[in-house]
């Protein structure tokens, strides 16, 4: 069916890229600049990834509370993978790698074999855990970027709220001095 289709097209498009670039910042460099790095249909799909984290038995719950990788093959055959889940995704197949940030989950990172058909090794999972290691760095990077932000904010303020109450009590005691 269509979904064959997709995972053809998604095959040769692969094939294309292996063959025409050597690095994967040629591929980043050659997308960006192409204007497709919008990539409107995974967004659409995370976008629709809702699950409440009472939902204990769910392996992307379970990969957040529990801090823990999963890699899952042929999930719901196994019933270990939600139906639904797997049709939003398009495959029950993928590794699943909590991104962690001062010892508490602040995200997933999905891969799946959709594409290539190829299976998730350990050692796919071991690169896997090297983007989230990365990734959780760059958003606690950031987040204390913003807490820097917000205490040089707070320090400014004080600074002006400190030289405003100078200017006032300089201007008492030249007052103070001339009713002498």
């Amino acid at each position: 069916g269509s979904e064959m289709c997709i995972r053809d097209r998604a095959g040769m498009i692969w094939n294309e890229l292996q063959e025409k670039f050597r690095t994967l910042r040629e591929v980043f460099e050659t997308y960006k600049q192409s204007g497709l790095d919008q990539d409107i249909h995974v967004n659409e799909i995370v976008r629709n990834i809702k699950i409440p984290l009472n939902e204990t038995n769910n392996p992307l719950v379970r990969s957040c509370l529990e801090m823990k990788t999963f890699n899952i093959v042929n999930g719901v055959a196994m019933k270990i993978f939600p139906q639904d889940l797997a049709c939003l995704l398009g495959t029950d197949t993928l590794a699943i790698v909590p991104i962690v940030c001062e010892h508490r989950c602040v995200g997933l990172l999905l891969a799946d074999n959709l594409i290539n058909q190829k299976p998730i090794d350990e050692e796919d999972v071991r690169k896997l855990h090297v983007y989230a290691n990365l990734a959780s760095q760059s958003i606690e990077r950031s987040r204390l970027y913003l807490s820097l932000e917000e205490k040089i904010a707070d320090l400014d303020e004080a600074y002006k709220a400190l030289k405003e109450s100078r200017d006032k009590l300089v201007q008492a005691e030249r007052l103070s001095a001339l009713g002498e």
